[in-house]
């Protein structure tokens, strides 16, 4: 483990070889303000600190531990997740309960929600213009068991894109607010595994972020948000396979042989998308179990 030892005037005393490593040299004897530059404050309480290393800056997560003669400062190097978290945009979430009601909230730096808005209606906040299709957006994340994006104007008049996704089969929902996307889509699929594994990883987000464990509350974010991401490519990817496999011309010139059976093309057809279908279901769930 990473960590270091100052005294009462932020004097290293002591560091672990995994810290020499990390800086790259011996910190002992130097000022701690010497060895990193602090980045500001966010709202959440989250400090970082940057740390040359080699030439190349570092950025660790500091957890400071007081102690009679000075500070023990125990640094984990989040480098790789900070470059995630910037090839990955940042949202604000919330959950919400199946009647609309805001239970919490996870504000972000480019949207920072009010705390206050925990235990009001979302739509209490939503454009006059934009309830009606909002409402709408809900119902079909719920009933459909489905994502769906959409943007959607809040009452001051900026825009923000919503991703609506169901969890808890069906009783809550989560909200990832973010910078605004080009036009609105509903996602669906019948693999109900990635809903499940959603919900998981949000309740455990839930739970470290009301436990007070804020800086593992932005990871686990950005981890999920993460993951929606990737359900997104996934359902797209099966839906334009689908679409691709339906229109080979090679399907259409059986059909259109079978015409001249005194068999219509759209019967043909349609017997032939319900083929695809069956048969992409049953390869979608043979490698699901393959991966259970």
């Amino acid at each position: 483990m990473a960590w270091i030892t100052a005294n009462k005037d932020n004097v290293v005393i002591d560091a672990t070889n995994e810290m020499i490593q990390i800086l790259g040299c011996n910190p002992v004897d130097q000022p701690l303000d010497s060895l990193w530059t602090y980045h500001p404050p966010f709202s959440i309480n989250i400090s970082y600190i940057t740390v040359t290393t080699h030439g190349t800056a570092r950025t660790l997560s500091l957890c400071q531990h007081p102690q009679s003669e000075g500070n023990v400062l125990v640094c984990s190097d989040i480098t790789e997740l900070k470059t995630m978290h910037q090839q990955h945009q940042d949202a604000s979430i919330l959950r919400l309960s199946m009647y609309g009601t805001i239970e919490a909230v996870f504000p972000n730096q480019e949207f920072p929600l009010c705390t206050s808005w925990i235990g009001q209606p979302v739509m209490r906040y939503i454009h006059s213009d934009d309830v009606k299709r909002f409402c709408a957006g809900i119902s079909r994340a719920t009933r459909l068991s489905c994502l769906v994006q959409l943007n959607v104007q809040l009452e001051e008049g900026e825009s923000f894109e919503w991703t609506l996704i169901s969890v808890e089969d069906g009783k809550q929902l989560l909200c990832f607010i973010r910078t605004p996307s080009l036009s609105d889509n509903m996602y669906t699929t019948t693999d109900t595994s990635a809903y499940k594994i959603i919900s998981q990883a949000q309740q455990k987000f839930w739970k470290v972020l009301e436990n007070g464990l804020h800086w593992a509350a932005y990871h686990f974010a950005h981890s999920l948000l993460l993951l929606v991401e990737i359900l997104c490519g996934k359902i797209r990817y099966e839906q334009e396979l689908q679409y691709l496999i339906k229109k080979r011309p090679e399907i259409d010139l059986v059909c259109h042989w079978a015409s001249y059976l005194g068999i219509s093309q759209q019967t043909s057809k349609a017997w032939f998308d319900h083929c695809v279908d069956q048969t992409l279901d049953w390869l979608t769930q043979d490698k699901h179990d393959l991966i259970v």
